[in-house]
């Protein structure tokens, strides 16, 4: 198996059943972070992310399969809460794809960190899901 595959089977089965979707575990996991770094909101998306971009500060380090593995993970739970954030959405409102965007106040960490007002760190607006 490789690491797509390992990180598919572990985020779809053995994690999820320990931890529940990520959706809910992200979602509190964003609260106390952005209680902690004196943030408004850290999304689950960011959640996802950032646990990812940690598995890569890892790799750069030191070689660990474990954080390959965990890497591709994270950005796997990252498309599952996109998924299920539409799903949920559709469910409470009958509202279909084309007709939803995320909110507008999705910042960016970095962007409310630096105070960066421009470039690729700075808050972004409304994210169009895809499809």
């Amino acid at each position: 198996m490789n690491i797509l595959e390992t990180a598919n089977s572990l985020v779809g089965g053995e994690r999820g059943e320990d931890y529940g979707h990520p959706l809910d575990d992200f979602t509190r996991t964003g609260k106390m972070w952005a209680a902690i770094l004196g943030l408004s909101e850290v999304t689950p998306e960011q959640v996802g992310l950032c646990m990812s971009a940690l598995k890569i500060s890892r790799e750069c380090n030191a070689h660990k399969m474990d954080n390959l593995v965990d890497g591709a993970g994270y950005l796997r739970t990252v498309e599952m809460v996109k998924k299920e954030k539409y799903r949920r959405h559709v469910v409470t409102t009958g509202r279909r794809r084309g007709d939803w965007k995320y909110p507008a106040t999705e910042p960016a960490i970095t962007g409310a960190i630096t105070g960066a007002t421009t470039g690729p760190a700075a808050p972004r607006g409304p994210v169009v899901l895809p499809g």
